[in-house]
């Protein structure tokens, strides 16, 4: 950053975004490069891996029908590791299925009155996406209070070719300065 900062015109500005626009080339450059080479491996990788993982998933099949057939081996101990492999029968959770709710509600109340408050929630709260539509004078009203809506710095570059890469990098660069 300059160590002037009384006063910064245009012509600076300018000076600066050059050098930024320069640096986040370099950046971007290099971000391709990467993803140029990531996107080659995989492409010399990818039918090996699919091969790979067509293979382990017909052992696991496999796997998975000799322990059905074999439950008598699952009763104590439920679980047998083997070879670096857990295998075994595990209980499932039940699922709570509710087909209409309001009359499951309506009977909650008839037959667990008493339990009524932990079987069914009531909920009021305000929606925030509504109360985004609200003008300040309406908000300060209702006792909801706007934070940060304050003018926030933008440096971004207008290029869209790795964006998300570069973006993430620099996020990341920011992240270690600010742990230092």
């Amino acid at each position: 950053m300059t160590e002037e900062t009384q006063f910064v015109d245009l012509g600076t500005l300018e000076k600066l975004c050059q050098k930024f626009r320069a640096e986040y080339s370099n950046l971007v450059e290099r971000c391709q490069a990467l993803n140029d080479e990531i996107e080659a491996a995989k492409r010399r990788k990818l039918q090996g891996i699919k091969n790979a993982v067509a293979k382990a998933s017909d052992a696991k099949s496999e796997l998975e029908q000799a322990v059905l057939a074999a439950p008598h081996l699952f009763q104590k101990p439920k679980m047998l590791v083997i070879a670096g492999i857990k295998i075994g029968l595990r209980k499932q959770a039940g699922r709570v299925v509710i087909d209409d709710p309001q009359n499951t509600i309506k009977l909650i109340r008839k037959h667990n009155s008493d339990q009524f408050d932990q079987l069914v929630s009531t909920r009021e709260t305000p929606l925030k996406s509504g109360l985004q539509q609200l003008s300040g004078a309406e908000l300060k009203k209702i006792g909801v209070q706007l934070e940060a809506d304050t003018d926030a710095v933008v440096v971004k570059s207008t290029d869209n070719d790795v964006d998300k890469i570069v973006s993430a990098l620099l996020d990341e660069a920011e992240q270690w300065e600010q742990a230092a």
